[in-house]
């Protein structure tokens, strides 16, 4: 199998990432509500499973070939519940009427770097928001392209959408869900705004913090799925053969993970190893 080595930094003091270590499934992130009632909180239902606090990463790839080209590219699905999904509520719909969007509130990434949203079919980012930035506009979740009624589903599910970065690095994006219809009291929306989601995106393969404590380095990097991950440490740059496994290599799950060196007595260069697994 190829190695192919992506970062390298010298130990030093930096950013503490927290990893958990559970099964993930992080194709969609959906939007409810806490309950159907007027008045009632939006909320992201499996947002447990994406915020940043319990070390969750998706992964950006470049792209040299497709219209991303030279942009950092892949997607998380927003997804807006369904009232009448085979005749019965998924758990957590929104009441109908419901007009349901989300935006991307704030980013926090590297100096220089933009995150963006691409709505289906577009040639060129849809919403921009700079690293340190935030941002007003917002990206429609239910999927009717008609006024929206009292009656109506707030159900919507967009595969074609993408998410995309300029540089590598660590962001971290905070999005809130809206009800934007006019169906509630008064003629205003029915649901109130969810709280800040925020979620940890990588651009490439990144170390996000080493720390040391007396002679133990802690690295810690963001993983994913269907790659194992070796951390390899070396006391000379100039040398290209003398680079050292540090303990197990690990089956990434798009979380952050960590491996210790328990004897970081010197000054140490490391670097994170992908090494695809074969599923065949």
């Amino acid at each position: 199998m190829k190695q192919l080595l992506l970062q390298l930094l010298i130990a030093s003091a930096a950013l503490s990432v927290p990893h958990h270590a559970f099964a993930q499934g992080h194709g969609h992130l959906y939007v409810g509500a806490v309950a159907r009632t007027n008045g009632a909180q939006l909320l992201f239902d499996n947002g447990f499973d994406f915020v940043s606090s319990n070390g969750y990463v998706k992964t950006l790839t470049y792209d040299t070939t497709t219209k991303y080209s030279n942009y950092f590219q892949q997607n998380i699905t927003l997804t807006a519940r369904a009232l009448n999904a085979a005749g019965v509520p998924e758990p957590f719909a929104a009441s109908a009427g419901t007009d349901i969007w989300a935006s991307i509130e704030t980013v926090e990434g590297p100096a220089g770097g933009e995150f963006a949203f691409w709505e289906e079919g577009a040639t060129g980012p849809t919403i921009r928001v700079l690293s340190g930035g935030t941002n007003t506009s917002m990206f429609r979740l239910t999927s009717l392209t008609t006024l929206v009624s009292p009656t109506s589903d707030p159900f919507g599910h967009n595969h074609g959408r993408r998410f995309t970065a300029t540089k590598a690095g660590i962001y971290k994006v905070a999005f809130k869900a809206w009800d934007r219809s006019t169906n509630g009291s008064n003629g205003g929306p029915i649901h109130t705004p969810s709280e800040l989601l925020p979620i940890y995106f990588q651009a490439g393969l990144n170390i996000a913090s080493i720390t040391r404590s007396s002679s133990v380095a802690t690295i810690t990097y963001g993983s994913y799925t269907n790659t194992s991950f070796a951390v390899e440490s070396s006391t000379n740059l100039l040398a290209t053969n003398q680079w050292t496994v540090i303990g197990p290599v690990k089956n990434g799950d798009d979380l952050f993970q960590s491996q210790r060196d328990t004897n970081s007595m010197e000054m140490r260069f490391y670097r994170v190893v992908a090494i695809p697994i074969d599923l065949d």
